[in-house]
């Protein structure tokens, strides 16, 4: 293993965010990188490769997408690994959704370009990660490489570990291209205003949007939340062992938002872990 990555490897899995990756197509060797460090329990919860389209449909919960390697499918894959990431963690819990779907050399020669999308998504963003490689100049085995240093990149930057692209960049050949893109969620309460979100949950881990780690919901305000209420909480949650509770509330508003609330009321969940 080149010494790069075993150091980029160690320093994720120090990093402590945990992640489900959805691999289609290319960037195998990045799931065997995460493995043969030492540590990979920190950061790895589950690995898929859809590699058929019937499978890629299954994960998506439809049809299977018109293009697979792009922006659009990876972006609809790594939110749906996040999604699972939630579900398969406590509260609290830094996760990442990583999705990365490629066109590389194959046994027939293709006419469309070798390229691949990965796409990482967290509770705060979306980092974009997009390599045209030059047709030709590789083999499968050395496309693969490249394309799982993309892989590691996205998720070092996901896990905040300040790379700054250099696994990428330095492996770059005349007539590659690479492109690196991120950005924030949208205001979570306005998405919710908007129907963009049918849920998002609110605790001291962050924002959680589209996803809930919630299973028993109590309805009602709970503002503010007091000890009579997590009571409730705890009797709701021993009526249903191993399901994690959730209050249903409504949370205290700036001025600006509290307008908007009034016109359309909307629910959050919170999670009980806010009450330490």
């Amino acid at each position: 293993m080149p010494e790069d990555i075993e150091a980029a490897v160690q320093a994720v899995h120090a990093a402590k965010a945990q992640a489900v990756l959805y691999i289609a197509g290319g960037g195998a060797l990045a799931v065997a990188d995460l493995m043969c460090v030492s540590g990979a329990s920190n950061t790895v919860l589950e690995v898929q490769m859809p590699y058929s389209r019937q499978a890629m449909a299954q994960l998506l919960g439809g049809d299977p997408p018109e293009q697979i390697v792009c922006a659009e499918t990876g972006r609809r894959l790594a939110r749906a690994a996040f999604k699972r990431a939630v579900a398969l963690t406590p509260v609290g819990t830094p996760i990442v959704g990583l999705a990365a779907t490629c066109a590389l050399v194959s046994d027939s020669p293709k006419r469309g370009q070798h390229r691949c999308c990965v796409v990482a998504h967290t509770a705060s963003q979306v980092l974009e990660y997009s390599v045209t490689l030059r047709k030709g100049a590789r083999s499968r085995l050395h496309e693969d490489a490249l394309v799982s240093r993309v892989v590691l990149q996205a998720l070092a930057d996901a896990s905040h570990v300040g790379l700054g692209g250099s696994l990428v960049r330095e492996e770059l050949t005349e007539g590659d291209v690479w492109s690196r893109t991120g950005a924030a969620h949208a205001d979570a309460l306005d998405m919710l205003l908007s129907g963009q979100e049918r849920l998002i949950e609110v605790g001291a881990h962050g924002v959680l949007r589209g996803a809930t780690r919630g299973r028993i919901v109590l309805p009602g305000s709970f503002n503010p939340i007091h000890e009579g209420h997590s009571e409730l909480l705890q009797a709701a949650a021993a009526l249903r062992p191993g399901r994690i509770p959730a209050f249903e509330r409504l949370p205290n508003l700036a001025p600006g938002a509290a307008r908007r609330w009034r016109r359309r009321r909307r629910l959050t969940v919170a999670s009980p872990r806010c009450l330490q």
